[in-house]
C-alpha cells in the first residue's frame, strides 16, 4: 500500500485504509499473544463459540467500536510507512504458523472482550477478520479481492449458517467475488 493509498476512504465508514490494514493486522498477530502465556484456568464461564463472538453487545457499542476505531487510527499515524503493517503480518503470521503447529485447537484463550473462546473458534473470528476487511481494503484500494473460491464459498456457508453475515451487508455489498 502506498502512502496515498493509506488514507483512502473504505465502505465502512469511518476507517481509512491505512487505519483498517493496521486493525486487521492486529486482529490476526494478536494470536501470538493470546498463546504466549499459559491457557487460561476454566472459571466456569461458558466459551463463546465463534458466531457467538459477534453477538450485538457489550463487544459491539458503540463505545466499544468508538475505541477499536479511535486505536486504529493512533497506531496507523504512528507506522514507520504504509508498507508496514504488511511487514509486520508477514513476520507476526511465520511466528503464529510456528505456534499453531504445537497447539491443540481445544486449548482455550481469552479474548480482549473477556471471552473465553476455544483457540479454534477464536481462530475463525480471525479468519472471517481478515475476509471482511479484505474484501474492504482491496475494495477501497482498486484491487482484485485475494480470497479464493474455496475460501469464499467457506465464509458464505459459515455467515448463512449462523446468520453473523447481516451485519455487514451495507458494507460489503458488492464486494467480494461475484460469481463464488
Amino acid at each position: 500500500m502506498s502512502e496515498s493509498e493509506a488514507v483512502v476512504a473504505t465502505r465502512c465508514a469511518p476507517w481509512d485504509a491505512a487505519a483498517l490494514a493496521v486493525h486487521t493486522v492486529g486482529a490476526i498477530v494478536r494470536v501470538n499473544d493470546m498463546l504466549a502465556g499459559p491457557a487460561p484456568k476454566g472459571d466456569g464461564a461458558v466459551p463463546v463459540s465463534a458466531a457467538g463472538y459477534y453477538a450485538p453487545d457489550a463487544r459491539f457499542s458503540p463505545e466499544v467500536n468508538e475505541e477499536r476505531v479511535r486505536s486504529a487510527v493512533e497506531a496507523a499515524a504512528r507506522r514507520a510507512d504504509a508498507g508496514e503493517p504488511g511487514r509486520v503480518l508477514r513476520a507476526g503470521w511465520a511466528a503464529l504458523r510456528e505456534r499453531l503447529a504445537v497447539e491443540e485447537g481445544g486449548r482455550q484463550v481469552v479474548t480482549r472482550h473477556g471471552d473465553p473462546m476455544s483457540l479454534t473458534d477464536f481462530l475463525v473470528t480471525r479468519v472471517v477478520e481478515a475476509v471482511l476487511h479484505g474484501w474492504d481494503l482491496a475494495d477501497a484500494l482498486g484491487r482484485g479481492v485475494w480470497t479464493t473460491r474455496p475460501a469464499w464459498i467457506w465464509w458464505c456457508g459459515w455467515c448463512s449458517a449462523r446468520r453473523t453475515g447481516r451485519r455487514w451487508s451495507g458494507c460489503f455489498r458488492g464486494c467480494g467475488p461475484t460469481r463464488p
